[in-house]
């Protein structure tokens, strides 16, 4: 086990102990304790992207989003297919976009909901059919 020194914007030393991770959402270095375990295979602990606190809050936002949305449909608002449907929202704006399956949600969330690398992808496609 190693310590990991950092130092912040302010020239503060940081140091923490053991093995750490860094938070997808507050990008703040942090001991592996303060991610929740979120899955294990019997080789590995497989831990969440973002640190308790942040998930907590993400938790909060996703709340107030879903008691404004409007009632979950039955199918997928994105590619139509009839199963569970989850919510789609933006995550800078804190806004509901529409209730679509997981696959759909997926595969959102792998382009960083980004329409113009959405679009490099359908352009790739194109060029490749």
């Amino acid at each position: 086990m190693t310590d990991t020194v950092s130092l912040d914007v302010w020239g503060n030393l940081t140091v923490v102990k053991g093995p750490t991770k860094i938070c997808a959402r507050c990008s703040e270095e942090k001991p592996l304790e303060e991610f929740t375990i979120c899955n294990t295979t019997p080789r590995q602990i497989h831990r969440k992207r973002f640190c308790k606190p942040c998930y907590n809050e993400m938790q909060k936002e996703r709340m107030i989003i879903k008691k404004t949305a409007p009632p979950k449909t039955t199918e997928c608002e994105l590619c139509g297919k009839k199963t569970k449907m989850y919510m789609d929202h933006c995550h800078t704006k804190l806004v509901f976009r529409g209730w679509i399956c997981n696959e759909c949600n997926t595969g959102l969330g792998k382009f960083h909901d980004d329409v113009e690398l959405l679009e490099k992808a359908i352009s790739y496609l194109e060029k490749r059919k």
